[in-house]
C-alpha cells in the first residue's frame, strides 16, 4: 500500500498528502460502499493500520509517504508480526 501512496504522490504532485491519505482510507471505503465497516479509526469499524517512524517535527502524512520501514501493524484491531503476518506478542 505504501508503494501505491508514493506512486500517487509522484503521478499527481498537485494532490496534498491529506488528499492522498483520504483516498486511501475513508474515500476508498466510500468508493467501495464499505464506509460503515472500514475507512476510519472509530469504535465499531475494523482497524487495519501500520505505524511508520516519524522524525522530530515531521508532519505525520509526509513521514508516511516517505517511510522506508513499518514499525508495526494491526489487522482487524489485532497486532500482527509484519514479517510473518502472524499475531504478534503485542496482542
Amino acid at each position: 500500500m505504501l508503494e501505491v501512496l508514493r506512486a500517487m504522490r509522484e503521478e499527481f504532485p498537485e494532490l496534498s498528502p491529506e488528499e492522498i491519505f483520504y483516498m486511501a482510507t475513508l474515500g476508498g471505503a466510500k468508493a467501495l460502499k464499505l464506509e460503515n465497516q472500514i475507512g476510519e479509526l472509530v469504535p465499531g469499524k475494523k482497524a487495519d493500520l501500520i505505524a511508520v517512524p516519524q522524525g522530530q517535527g515531521e508532519e505525520p502524512l509526509a513521514a508516511l509517504l516517505k517511510a522506508e520501514a513499518v514499525s508495526w501493524g494491526m489487522v482487524e484491531g489485532n497486532a500482527v508480526d509484519l514479517e510473518w503476518n502472524q499475531p504478534s506478542r503485542r496482542s
